[in-house]
């Protein structure tokens, strides 16, 4: 037994300290030794109890993803290389998208809508990651009479699943779903966005998300109603304010 299990042992009944003396041969005949604190954990100085673990950063490749299927390219390989994801040569399957701008990838996090108006696909550090709406497909299969809106972005006709550029100077994209645009407004620069103001004294915000547009041209979003700087334009969404110019 060593040092530390029979300063411990003093103060244990009989019977225990047999058992911390099997399993301490056992590990010793095992090449190991005992971890009475856990593994990884080292003897704080002080108390001589179990040291505090720093936690683990955060590096979690599956966050973010969606219900669905994530897709691969025609060739097999992943839709995402971790910092983007190509649009050009991938393997829809039955996920169909509508018309796609040459040359288009999407940064993680973004999402585009797809050609059925019930299927959307987002960009994760693994690749393309999909789901849809069976409730949207069972009301779609009872509205046989329904067809699907085009959009209207910037005087320019788009059909649901059709995936575009905005036109704006910070390259955002975005997609048709069912007569709404959606759009992923992306920042010109890192420091684009500034923070929100606070409310007034005694003043909350409405819980509301609010799409300012910065001098430069980035559409930059607050999750609350106080809106963004001093003397910026106020849209409801991203679309919107893209859409404006």
């Amino acid at each position: 037994m060593n040092a530390l299990a029979m300063s411990v042992s003093r103060n244990l009944p009989t019977h225990l300290v047999v058992l911390l003396s099997i399993a301490s041969i056992g590990a010793v005949a095992c090449g190991g030794q005992v971890d009475l604190f856990g593994p990884g954990r080292e003897p704080d100085p002080e108390f001589g109890g179990p040291a505090p673990i720093a936690p683990a950063p955060h590096d979690d490749p599956y966050v973010g993803e969606l219900d669905g299927p994530m897709l691969l390219r025609v060739d097999g390989t992943p839709s995402g290389d971790g910092a983007s994801c190509a649009l050009d040569g991938v393997a829809w399957g039955d996920l169909k998208p509508g018309a796609i701008a040459p040359g288009l990838s999407l940064r993680p996090g973004e999402d585009i809508a797809l050609a059925d108006g019930c299927s959307m696909c987002r960009c994760t550090r693994r690749g393309l990651s999909c789901e849809t709406n069976p409730g949207c497909k069972e009301v779609r299969a009872e509205q046989t009479s329904h067809s699907l809106r085009s959009c209207t972005f910037r005087h320019a006709q788009h059909a649901t699943g059709d995936v575009f550029v905005a036109g704006d100077a910070c390259g955002s994209i975005c997609s048709c779903s069912d007569g709404q645009v959606d759009c992923n407004a992306r920042s010109c620069s890192p420091n684009a966005c500034p923070a929100a103001p606070k409310p007034p004294p005694g003043l909350s915000c409405a819980d509301v998300v609010v799409t300012a547009r910065a001098a430069d041209g980035t559409c930059c979003t607050y999750p609350n109603g106080c809106g963004g700087p001093d003397g910026w334009p106020i849209f409801t969404d991203a679309a919107s304010c893209l859409d404006s110019k």
